[in-house]
């Protein structure tokens, strides 16, 4: 069955309603759907198998879990969430045989030896929004860069809120759940990202390049 956005239009209460009944309409019939949407959540909650289809092509196929913990092009890495991830541009330095992605504003992170980039190279860092957390007790690991942000803006989601914030003119969004509301009633509040969510693209081919801790599989 071919499905062209079908829910596209419909009213939020309506098209809940209608992706739980798709969703058992294929286990029932055990038939192959092919889902076309515009919509990442969608893709997310209906799929078992997701295509990334940018520019005509197919720069991604994985499940969903692995889509969205480990693409491998940028554009599902940054449509993959919501809100859409932060996408910030970054430099790679290389020292000896050390080799580090510099984000402005955020500083440097490592990455993986085996990663195959030269001095110079610009690339894309890609972070998720639940991924920049809001610091309320203690200090971060070792593996995480941690900063001060300043507050702009807090649009309530219910539960959580999105909240925009800059950090040396960098702009970047942060997803926090309303129980850290203490925290953030000042102008600046403290937030930390842990290194290994920060993914890394090739800014000209938005190929995946490699997080920022090394792994145990890393896909170049």
């Amino acid at each position: 069955f071919i499905l062209d956005d079908p829910l596209a239009g419909l009213d939020f209460k309506l098209r809940e309603q209608l992706v739980d009944d798709l969703r058992g309409l294929q286990e029932k019939l055990g038939a192959t759907f092919l889902y076309a949407t515009s919509d990442p959540m969608e893709a997310l909650s209906l799929g078992k198998r997701i295509l990334a289809v940018h520019s005509g092509r197919i720069v991604d196929d994985q499940p969903p879990v692995d889509i969205y913990m480990m693409p491998r092009h940028i554009f599902p890495a940054e449509r993959m969430s919501f809100p859409i991830s932060n996408s910030l541009s970054a430099t790679v330095k290389i020292s000896g045989d050390t080799k580090t992605c510099e984000i402005p504003g955020l500083g440097a992170v490592q990455l993986p030896d085996r990663t195959d980039v030269v001095t110079g190279q610009e690339i894309v860092a890609v972070i998720k929004p639940e991924d920049i957390e809001l610091v309320t007790e203690g200090a971060g690991a070792d593996s995480s860069v941690e900063f001060d942000g300043h507050i702009q803006l807090r649009e309530d989601l219910g539960g959580e809120q999105i909240v925009y914030l800059t950090v040396e003119g960098l702009e970047l969004r942060s997803v926090v759940r309303h129980e850290a509301d203490e925290y953030l009633g000042g102008k600046t509040a403290r937030f930390r990202i842990q290194t290994g969510q920060i993914g890394l693209f090739d800014r000209e081919t938005g190929a995946f390049i490699a997080n920022s801790e090394e792994l145990a599989d890393v896909r170049n």
